[in-house]
């Protein structure tokens, strides 16, 4: 049986109000990104899959530059949309394509993944529909401190989706909100012996990820040797966190990022 493994990761695309990120956003973003998801995901010990990244096609000129570097360079696939939901259709073609098994895994633009990553979820691929694989453990990071600590998450936004291609659409990893997978999936494989396999980054245009208290302060040394998992190089500039607060305007699904301001 033979698979087709995508990653799956939305850049500045359009709120859930369809409303664009404003630019500022979109540069601080594409910071977080080049510092930690892209170097996570270019380390990957296992190339055996295709890293779809959807762009708004708003994206300024000086970004679709460094886009088609990545691009030309085998890295990525970039997709450009103007609507949030537009990326179902993307995979709902797939299924005009001759393989057995859909396996769609998620990384957003703010997170990483440990380089064993994709290797892991292809050794616990089973010929099976709909079924979740979910690695536990993985770490959160509070973006550029020495702030860090160990979050092993059943149900966390980082599962793998397997898929029978048998004409139907595709739900995929992203589609299928992570904190209900055990109730909406038909089967759930935990996978919990592993190193760390995943990061979270928590930074100031995060409306959604929280840190528990203000401990978790390593050295630096002890940050970096996690980090270097990730094939993360930056060290760490500040103790606690950047000394800069993100302003936001609504709550919920309405919620609009205004800017960032310096305390």
């Amino acid at each position: 049986m033979d698979f087709k493994h995508y990653l799956h990761t939305g850049f500045n695309v359009p709120f859930y109000t369809n409303r664009y990120p404003v630019e500022e956003w979109t540069e601080y973003r594409f910071k977080i990104f080049e510092d930690i998801t892209l170097p996570s995901i270019i380390n990957q010990t296992c190339k055996n899959f295709e890293w779809i990244v959807f762009f708004g096609k708003q994206t300024s000129a000086k970004h679709r530059e460094k886009i088609q570097k990545w691009e030309d360079a085998g890295i990525m696939t970039p997709v450009w949309l103007i609507q949030r939901f537009e990326y179902l259709p993307y995979y709902a073609q797939l299924k005009e394509e001759s393989f057995d098994y859909l396996l769609t895994s998620r990384c957003d633009n703010d997170d990483a993944l440990a380089s064993h990553f994709i290797q892991t979820v292809q050794d616990n691929f089973e010929p099976a529909n709909e079924l979740a694989i979910d690695i536990v453990r993985g770490c959160k990071w509070i973006y550029n401190s020495q702030r860090l600590y160990i979050n092993p998450m059943l149900a966390n936004p980082f599962y793998s989706l397997i898929e029978r291609n048998d004409g139907r659409d595709f739900k995929i990893a992203k589609e299928v909100n992570h904190g209900y997978i055990y109730e909406t999936i038909k089967k759930v494989k935990i996978v919990g012996n592993t190193p760390i396999a995943w990061l979270r980054g928590i930074h100031q245009q995060n409306t959604l990820n929280v840190f528990p208290s203000k401990d978790h302060i390593l050295s630096k040394k002890q940050v970096m040797k996690i980090l270097s998992n990730f094939n993360i190089t930056k060290e760490p500039e500040h103790e606690f966190a950047e000394p800069a607060i993100a302003q936001w305007e609504g709550k919920g699904k309405d919620c609009k990022y205004i800017k960032t301001i310096k305390e």
